[in-house]
């Protein structure tokens, strides 16, 4: 996931090799594609041909099922774009926790806008004027909140520190995506 990510942010192409099969991976390959990334899956590759496109002002909807994963990068991924994104996913998947990755957002300046209740899924996000470069979030729900930030710190016109508060869970994940 955070490869499809990364390589769907560059601006130049892309080989991915060795894709996990299954419907996370599928999810994520989906809502990439509808954010504008052209991707050529071939067996377990991909090649990814376009960048999301940010400048689209065309409204969205992504479903992102049940990977809770795709949910929580593509929401971060969807504020860079200026034409509002819904993120949505089936019911076990609305249910989880989604509060600090929105809460992060919205401290940085990007639209976040709760569809179903604070903190849930379906949310509306949309880029807007970032207004700060530093963002505190709690570490003790899900690594995926700060890897999701920090896969679109490259993309923020003033960058980004995360700082992490509390007791780190899945630190290896958070180093994974720092690699």
């Amino acid at each position: 996931a955070r490869a499809l990510v990364c390589a769907a942010l560059a601006s130049q192409q892309s080989v991915l090799s060795n894709l996990p099969t299954g419907d996370d991976t599928n999810a994520m390959l989906e809502g990439l594609a509808q954010l504008g990334a052209m991707i050529e899956v071939s067996g377990n590759s991909a090649r990814v041909i376009q960048p999301i496109q940010t400048n689209n002002l065309d409204p969205i909807v992504i479903d992102a099922k049940l990977a809770g994963t795709t949910a929580r990068f593509l929401t971060a991924v969807a504020a860079l774009r200026i034409g509002e994104v819904v993120i949505t996913g089936q019911e076990a998947l609305r249910k989880r926790p989604m509060h600090d990755l929105h809460q992060a957002l919205c401290d940085i300046g990007l639209e976040v806008s709760p569809l179903n209740g604070a903190g849930a899924l379906p949310v509306a996000v949309r880029y807007r004027e970032q207004t700060h470069s530093r963002v505190v979030i709690p570490s003790s729900t899900s690594s995926q909140f700060t890897t999701a930030m920090m896969l679109i710190a490259p993309r923020l016109p003033k960058g980004l520190t995360v700082v992490l508060e509390g007791e780190v869970v899945s630190e290896s994940y958070i180093d994974m995506t720092v690699a």
